[in-house]
């Protein structure tokens, strides 16, 4: 019976990830020194299960001889392949079981990656003698994993991130810290990367090989006289939100997604009868992919240059665009700078849901709270428990009852509070905590207030800069400060940045919404009418799609939807 199974089909993915530079060794016996970083799922499981002792040790040197021979064997192959290109330059091989891709990031420093491709069940083959079909076998297949030209492009973002909150090159960091700290920062970073990295098509690569500043669906903010309804005067507060604050180099605002309905409910003063799944439903963290209606709708002032909006780092080089930051260690820092305030004040520190949230509360919440959250049977007051034969019920005077709480779903609550704070805002980075809450007393509570302003330094061009970014579904502010702004330090800068940007939510959702950009387009094709005339969107009743590059601006316009997920009915047909 075993023998008739059908291999099941393995999807493509990472077998390993390597970064090195050939100029760290100068012998056979350093040969190892030119892996800077490496990374393979493989590997990873069996250093997971080493204890230690003289089998270890030889096993962690096979492994270090196999990423040798690994990296050593893929070099060979592009070397080889490139014997056939006529001296073009060759970034990446083919085989029949395998992808790999490699790039010089900067001079000398080189990355490698090789992805084993998805496993099919193919049907076995007939003997020609007695007609017998021999045991099913595996078939290659290369269409569902993504192009060598979008694996660089996503290892190059990847290369641009690292470098906006570390340095402005890798050769730089490699001399300033030395190999051991250099090596712990790449694989903090890489390691994070290299685990999560879908190398399978999935959402809209067009995006990632044009390498632009995505737009949301109507654009940017509409300017001057005429293009109220498209936002010019929301383009004119911000504009003067820059002139006039201290410190601040420039700003971008994007949106994502739709308003909540709690907060339509709330602004427009209907009553709140809203599905308890929008209480439950956070904006950050979901692990969707930025759709075709997401982008920025005001790309800054002009303090910073395109080509860095674009590519962060703004190199000569060519990095990537700029994906959600992964930093656990800020994180970490955030969430421990903001414990130490509540504990002092006596308040027990809530535990609001990151993007960054742990795994065992999205289990929770994935599982719909089976497992420990639910535990087992409840008792609750003012209900009568069942007693065993032959007990007896105790009469207890009223006085003596005590009130039991009704225990609380902790992840539900987390979830409650994040969706809470999306939808009147707070800060991702700058400011933790309430942002309704006064700053009170002397100098030990104003070094607490400092306590809860954790910055994150990034590397720009022209601009070396600490960035805050308040949120408010469904946009994210992005300010870019110089380090030495001292109003970054006091809690009272941030609730006045909340307070000028509030009354901006309603006009800014309803002039950049998906829904009127046939009407923008309409309008820009008749400026000299007030009546707009039908545009079309379909062609025999099928939409029509567009993707739109700007060489000039760097940016990108696209209606083109996203790729549907595996199992989602889309996929399915």
């Amino acid at each position: 019976m075993s023998s008739n199974l059908v291999p099941k089909v393995i999807p493509a993915k990472l077998s390993f990830l390597a970064l090195y530079n050939p100029s760290l060794s100068s012998s056979d016996e350093t040969v190892h020194d030119q892996i800077v970083f490496y990374y393979s799922p493989a590997a990873s499981t069996r250093a997971g299960n080493n204890n230690g002792g003289s089998k270890d040790t030889r096993n962690l040197r096979e492994e270090r001889n196999k990423r040798l021979r690994e990296v050593g064997l893929a070099q060979g192959m592009v070397g080889f392949a490139q014997s056939f290109s006529s001296g073009d330059a060759v970034d990446s091989v083919e085989t029949e079981k395998s992808r790999i891709v490699l790039k010089e990031l900067e001079p000398g420093w080189w990355v490698l990656a090789s992805i084993d491709l998805t496993q099919l069940p193919a049907a076995g083959s007939a003997d020609p003698t007695d007609g017998r079909r021999s045991a099913p076998g595996v078939e290659y297949s290369s269409r569902e994993v993504s192009p060598p030209a979008l694996l660089m492009q996503q290892l190059r973002r990847a290369h641009s991130v690292f470098l906006l909150h570390h340095g402005s090159s890798l050769q730089s960091l490699f001399s300033k810290l030395g190999r051991d700290r250099f090596c712990n920062i790449l694989d903090r970073y890489w390691t994070r990367f290299a685990s999560n990295w879908d190398v399978l098509l999935h959402g809209s690569p067009g995006l990632d090989i044009f390498r632009g500043m995505k737009l949301a669906a109507g654009g940017e903010l509409g300017m001057g006289v005429g293009e109220e309804e498209w936002g010019s005067g929301e383009r004119d507060v911000l504009e003067e939100l820059a002139r006039r604050t201290d410190g601040l180099v420039d700003l971008v605002v994007s949106r994502f997604g739709e308003p909540s309905p709690l907060q339509d409910s709330n602004r427009t003063g209907e009553s709140r009868k809203v599905s308890a799944q929008w209480e439950l439903n956070p904006w950050l963290g979901a692990g969707r992919h930025v759709s075709a209606s997401d982008g920025v709708v005001f790309s800054g002032v002009g303090a910073l240059s395109r080509r860095s909006l674009r590519d962060p780092t703004s190199r000569k080089g060519p990095p990537p665009g700029i994906p959600p930051p992964i930093v656990k260690a800020a994180e970490a820092s955030l969430e421990k700078a903001s414990y130490n305030v509540d504990v002092s004040t006596g308040e027990r520190p809530p535990e609001p849901v990151t993007s960054l949230g742990d795994n065992e509360t999205w289990m929770k919440y994935l599982t719909l709270g089976y497992g420990t959250t639910w535990g087992g049977r409840r008792s609750f007051s003012g209900q009568q428990q069942p007693l065993a034969p032959g007990s007896e019920v105790e009469s207890t005077p009223t006085a003596n009852l005590k009130h039991v709480e009704p225990e609380v779903d902790q992840t539900e609550e987390k979830l409650r509070l994040q969706v809470q704070r999306e939808n009147t805002g707070y800060f991702v980075i700058g400011l933790k905590g309430s942002l309704e809450e006064e700053e009170q007393g002397g100098e030990d509570d104003a070094e607490d207030w400092n306590s809860r302003i954790p910055l994150r330094t990034i590397h720009v061009e022209l601009v070396n800069g600490t960035a805050g970014s308040p949120e408010h579904r469904p946009f994210i502010y992005t300010f870019l400060f110089q380090q030495s702004t001292g109003s970054l330090t006091l809690g009272g800068f941030y609730r006045n940045l909340h307070t000028y940007l509030s009354p901006l939510q309603r006009s800014l959702c309803d002039n950049t919404s998906p829904g009127r950009v046939e009407d923008r387009i309409a309008a820009a094709s008749h400026p000299y009418t007030t009546v707009p005339s039908p545009i079309r969107s379909e062609v025999n009743g099928e939409p029509i799609y567009n993707l739109v590059f700007d060489p000039r601006t760097l940016t990108i316009h696209s209606s083109v939807p996203n790729i549907p997920d595996p199992g989602a009915l889309l996929a399915e047909g």
